[in-house]
């Protein structure tokens, strides 16, 4: 299974970052309102966000595997080590 995906592959760095603002957000709420009703909200903000940058994480880190083990196989240029 060593098929690159192509674009859903590129995906995973905006979804770390759009996991990165959306923490950023959820703090920024809790530390300028306290603890309220609005703190669950908050809270689920920050906990989704977390579960994004995790998903992310994980996607990027297994595309690139999948490329660095697709480069070894086709070869840099594009001609295996075997048709050379």
């Amino acid at each position: 299974m060593n098929k690159l995906r192509g674009p859903a592959d590129q995906a995973q760095w905006p979804f770390i970052r759009t996991g990165l603002a959306f923490l950023a957000l959820g703090r920024s709420l809790f530390r300028y309102f306290g603890f309220s009703w609005w703190s669950v909200f908050d809270g689920f903000l920050v906990l989704a966000s977390l579960v994004m940058i995790a998903i992310g994480g994980r996607g990027y880190v297994l595309a690139a595997r999948r490329l660095r083990r697709h480069k070894q196989e086709v070869g840099v240029d594009g001609i295996s080590p075997e048709q050379a």
